[in-house]
């Protein structure tokens, strides 16, 4: 629905040697960039969401999921950023893996005008025609309809004038669309977190042979940090896999990752199914 194969696909492929098909999914209801339909929890949570509906339409117990977010960088609140999160959730081990990249690499921008005279330098700085455009009514208290994936000048214009039309101050919002398919720069960050996440997965806790990668516990040694190893002085534990998982029944770093014919994957606004390469 959104081109996220391209990003989930080439990381899946590499840590985890399976391939990506993209099955018919409506994940619009779980919120739209646009807000016409509201986001209802955290990024995290949205995505686990969109997991179990992979799961669901797949009829499979394991599932990928990407949610995005764009705001105010947390240190750095000048800038904007783009959050990715991805998680990955089986259900037959008991297991969820979240993972997340924080990006300063985002076009994220809105500006307000009366007509498309206003816009100034707006369209180069998000990028555009490359990277898409949305127009919505400043202020509409009656029906309304964003206009998205706007890549041509004239159509811009267009929706710049109906929306400024129906708003109660006679200005329309521009917005770069923050869609993955018409925004090759977020698309980019979303591979990132995909790659982030699978090769977590396949990396062993060295406690429970399970996918992992772990959380470094404190010690004299070495300070708590990530890490895919345990580093001197170190003991690993696996910050996904519940007490019960920890034991002899984990047979290996893949085993949870292929032990399925299919696992269910979504993306943010779309749904994917990964398939074990024969």
């Amino acid at each position: 629905m959104h081109g996220k194969a391209r990003a989930f696909g080439p990381p899946v492929r590499r840590h985890l040697d399976a391939s990506l098909v993209v099955p018919d999914i409506d994940t619009n209801q779980l919120g739209s960039f646009t807000g016409e339909v509201p986001r209802v929890g955290t990024p995290a949570e949205v995505a686990l969401r969109k997991a179990g509906m992979g799961m669901a339409a797949a009829g499979t117990a394991a599932a990928f999921a990407n949610e995005g977010s764009f705001g105010p960088h947390p240190h750095l609140y000048l800038l904007p950023c783009d959050h990715e999160v991805a998680v990955f959730i089986d259900s037959a081990w008991g297991i969820e893996l979240v993972e997340s990249v924080v990006s300063l690499k985002t076009n994220f921008a809105s500006i307000s005008v009366r007509s498309a005279d206003e816009l100034g330098a707006f369209p180069d700085k998000a990028g555009f025609p490359g990277h898409a455009l949305t127009v919505v009514p400043e202020v509409c208290n009656g029906p309304w309809r964003a206009s998205t994936g706007l890549v041509g000048h004239d159509a811009l214009a267009r929706a710049i004038g109906e929306a400024a039309a129906l708003s109660e101050t006679g200005r329309a919002r521009v917005d770069t669309d923050m869609r993955a398919h018409v925004n090759p720069t977020r698309m980019a960050v979303i591979r990132a977190a995909a790659a982030r996440l699978t090769l977590r997965l396949a990396t062993p806790c060295p406690a429970a042979d399970c996918p992992d990668g772990g959380v470094c516990a404190p010690s004299a040694a070495c300070p708590a940090r990530p890490a895919a190893r345990p580093p001197a002085g170190c003991r690993m534990r696996c910050s996904a896999v519940p007490a019960a998982r920890t034991s002899s029944r984990c047979r290996g770093p893949m085993d949870a990752a292929r032990s399925h014919r299919c696992i269910a994957t979504t993306a943010i606004l779309e749904a994917l199914i990964v398939r074990r390469r024969p």
